[in-house]
């Protein structure tokens, strides 16, 4: 069947657009946030998901995001102007603004932080929001942080460091007053060996002694004999 130049034009978009589609897609962090007029910000959801990074006003603006590692270094940001405006006739001012960040993905960030020449309006933890929830799935950013309960549930240990002890029973299946009851039992028991060590030894001594002493007398009987 021979093919027309319009379908072989609709084939060939068709397959750019698959190219450039998967060529694209990459992990990012998605962010949605609420940003005040009064030099406020409320967070609302972070998620890991495929996406595409959008940088709308690069190094320009007074509204500064920027994730950092444990270090305090920047491995991204981002300056945005804000317009309190809705562009209506007239113009209506606002409060409040909807905004969405699409972050490109690393895996040692730890930190979100929006500021507003130098005062912080934001600073929030990926870990805490990211990693807190229990919902049966580990993401890549959590694994290995010990601080995801998705992550660590299943493995015998039960971390103190998590909420496993209310979400992870296989883990910690014992209640914490009976395990804190065995340590004590084990702490006593441990006591009672090593007071009858100390007894037996102190036993062992005195007999020696006294043998030695038999000895050394018996020895100058004879001599003396």
């Amino acid at each position: 069947m021979k093919l027309t130049n319009t379908k072989k034009t609709v084939l060939a978009l068709m397959g750019l657009t698959v190219f450039i589609t998967g060529v694209g897609a990459e992990q990012v962090f998605k962010v949605e946030l609420t940003v005040n007029k009064n030099d406020t910000a409320k967070l609302g959801n972070i998620t890991v998901q495929e996406g595409t990074e959008r940088t709308y006003h690069g190094n320009k603006g007074s509204y500064h995001y920027y994730l950092t590692d444990k270090e305090g270094e920047k491995l991204w940001q981002e300056k945005r102007t804000m317009n309190w405006y809705l562009f209506t006739n007239p113009p209506r001012p606002i409060k409040s603004k909807k905004v969405i960040l699409e972050i490109p993905y690393e895996e040692e960030a730890l930190t979100l932080k929006l500021q507003k020449n130098q005062r912080i309006l934001l600073n929030t933890s990926l870990t805490n929001r990211l990693c807190s929830n229990f919902d049966n799935t580990c993401i890549s950013y959590c694994d290995g942080k010990g601080v995801d309960v998705d992550c660590t549930c299943g493995d015998d240990i039960c971390q103190e460091s998590t909420n496993e002890r209310e979400l992870c029973s296989q883990d910690c299946s014992q209640p914490q007053d009976t395990r804190a009851e065995t340590n004590i039992t084990e702490d006593q028991t441990k006591e009672v060996v090593d007071s009858s060590y100390s007894n037996y030894l102190l036993i062992a001594i005195i007999v020696a002694a006294v043998l030695i002493g038999l000895f050394l007398l018996s020895g100058k009987v004879k001599i003396e004999a």
